[in-house]
C-alpha cells in the first residue's frame, strides 16, 4: 500500500529536479530551449488555423473511391504505382466512420505530418553539429517555405511528408552513439513505416539511410537494420500494383531532372521564379535574381568549399555520411520524377513545386551540416571545455576541438613529470 502523500511528493520532486535544470541553463539555452518547442507548434498552429476550410480535391477523390472497394483490395491498390496503405487508412475511416461532410481526420493527419517533418528535420541538424536556432531556420524554410509551399496547403501530401519524417527520424536514430539492438529493431521499423506511408518516397529514405548506415555502422547491423524495408520494397515493386511511366526523350529528362535540383537549391536560399504554366506573374521572391542561376551559383561554391573541407580531412563522419547520401538521394529523387514526370512539362514551363520540395529536402540534410563545419569559426571555449562537443548547441570545428584536446592532454602530462616545487605562504 503506497505512503500517504507518496505519489504527491514524487511529482515535487521531479518539479524540483526541472526547475534546478532550468535555472542552470543559460539565458541563450533557454531562449533555445522555447524556441525548440515554440517553432513547431507555432508552424502547426499557422497550418490549422489557415487551411482549415479546405476541401478534397483532385488525387484525395481517387482515394476515398478506393475505399469502397474493401479495406484489404484498397490496402493493395497503389496510387500512381506507390504503396500508401497508411494515406488509404486514414481516408477510408474519414469516409467510412465520420463522413464526408468534413474532413477531420485528414486534416488533423495533414496538420500531424507537417509537425512531424519539421521535428525531424530539427533533430536530425542538430544530431548533425548544427545550433539549434541554425537548424530551425533550415528545417523551417525546407518545410514551410520556399519549396516547401504546395505541400503545406494540400493535405493529400500528408502521407508523402510523413514518409519524409519517419525517414529522418530514422536517420536521427542511425547517428546516434548506440548500436544497440532496439536501435537496430527501430531503425527497422521507422523504415517500414515509411514504406507503408508511400513508397515512392520511402525507397529514397531507404537509400539516404541505407548510405549513412553503411559508413557509420558496421555492416552486420547495417544489414540487419536495412533488411525489412528493402523486402518490403522489393515484393511491392516484383508483385504490387505498379503504374507504367510513359516515355519522353533523354534530354527532356535531363533538364528536368537538372531543373529540379537548380530550383531546390535556388528555393532554400530565397530565389523565386517569375512564371507559371498559365502565365508570367510578379513574385515576392527573397533574392531577385532567378532562380536557377541562384541554385547554380550556390551548388558550386557550396561543392568547392565543402570540397576542401574535405580534402583537409576537416568533417566528421556522420556528417559526411549525411552529406553523400543527401546529394545521392537527391539526385536519384530528381532522376526518378524525370522519368515520370518530365513529359508532363514543356522545356520553359515550372517542373512542379511538390517536387522541387521533395529534392530540397536531401540537399538541406546534406549541405546545411557540411556548410557549418566548414564555415564555422574556431571557437573560443577554454581547452578541455565541454563547448567543443558536438551535443553543444555550438559545437566548433572538430579539428579544432581535437587538437585543443590533444594540447590540454600533452599539457597535463608535462605537467605530471616535472619536479614539485615548495610554494611559500
Amino acid at each position: 500500500m503506497a505512503e500517504p502523500g507518496g505519489e504527491g511528493s514524487a511529482e515535487a520532486g521531479r518539479r524540483a529536479r526541472v526547475h534546478a535544470w532550468w535555472r542552470r541553463l543559460e539565458r541563450s539555452e533557454r531562449f533555445e530551449w522555447i524556441a525548440w518547442i515554440a517553432g513547431p507548434l507555432a508552424g502547426m498552429v499557422w497550418i490549422a488555423s489557415w487551411y482549415r476550410n479546405n476541401w478534397y480535391h483532385f488525387d484525395e477523390w481517387s482515394m476515398i473511391e478506393r475505399s469502397l472497394d474493401g479495406v484489404l483490395q484498397g490496402m493493395l491498390a497503389g496510387h500512381q504505382g506507390h504503396l500508401t496503405v497508411t494515406s488509404f487508412l486514414v481516408y477510408n475511416v474519414q469516409r467510412s466512420v465520420l463522413g464526408l461532410e468534413g474532413h477531420h481526420l485528414t486534416w488533423l493527419a495533414h496538420i500531424v505530418a507537417i509537425g512531424a517533418l519539421h521535428v525531424s528535420l530539427v533533430l536530425l541538424l542538430r544530431r548533425l553539429g548544427l545550433s539549434m536556432l541554425f537548424a530551425l531556420l533550415v528545417a523551417t524554410i525546407a518545410t514551410y517555405f520556399g519549396p516547401g509551399g504546395q505541400d503545406v496547403v494540400w493535405q493529400f501530401q500528408w502521407s508523402i511528408t510523413l514518409a519524409f519524417a519517419l525517414s529522418f527520424f530514422a536517420a536521427w536514430v542511425a547517428l546516434g552513439t548506440q548500436r544497440r539492438t532496439r536501435d537496430i529493431a527501430l531503425v527497422g521499423a521507422l523504415l517500414v513505416a515509411a514504406a507503408m506511408a508511400n513508397s515512392g518516397i520511402a525507397v529514397l529514405g531507404l537509400v539516404y539511410v541505407g548510405i549513412v548506415l553503411a559508413i557509420s555502422w558496421p555492416w552486420r547491423a547495417t544489414l540487419r537494420a536495412l533488411v525489412p524495408a528493402t523486402v518490403l520494397h522489393a515484393a511491392w515493386i516484383a508483385f504490387g500494383d505498379g503504374t507504367e511511366s510513359i516515355g519522353t526523350t533523354f534530354g527532356k529528362m535531363f533538364s528536368f531532372a537538372a531543373e529540379l535540383v537548380l530550383y531546390a537549391a535556388g528555393g532554400l536560399l530565397g530565389g523565386g521564379e517569375t512564371r507559371t504554366k498559365l502565365e508570367a506573374i510578379p513574385t515576392d521572391a527573397v533574392i531577385p535574381l532567378d532562380v536557377k542561376v541562384l541554385g547554380g551559383i550556390a551548388l558550386v561554391a557550396a561543392l568547392a568549399t565543402i570540397g576542401i573541407t574535405i580534402s583537409r580531412r576537416g568533417m566528421t563522419r556522420s556528417v559526411t555520411a549525411s552529406f553523400v547520401g543527401g546529394i545521392v538521394a537527391a539526385l536519384l529523387c530528381a532522376g526518378s520524377l524525370a522519368r515520370t514526370r518530365a513529359f508532363l512539362t514543356n522545356p520553359d514551363e515550372f517542373p512542379g513545386l511538390r517536387y522541387v520540395q521533395w529534392v530540397a529536402l536531401f540537399l538541406a540534410v546534406a549541405f546545411a551540416p557540411a556548410l557549418a563545419t566548414t564555415l564555422r569559426p574556431r571557437c573560443g571555449a577554454s581547452l578541455g571545455s565541454s563547448r567543443c562537443s558536438p551535443d553543444r548547441w555550438s559545437p566548433c570545428w572538430s579539428s579544432t576541438c581535437s587538437s585543443s584536446s590533444r594540447y590540454a592532454a600533452s599539457t597535463s602530462s608535462s605537467a605530471s613529470r616535472r619536479t614539485p616545487m615548495s610554494v611559500g605562504p
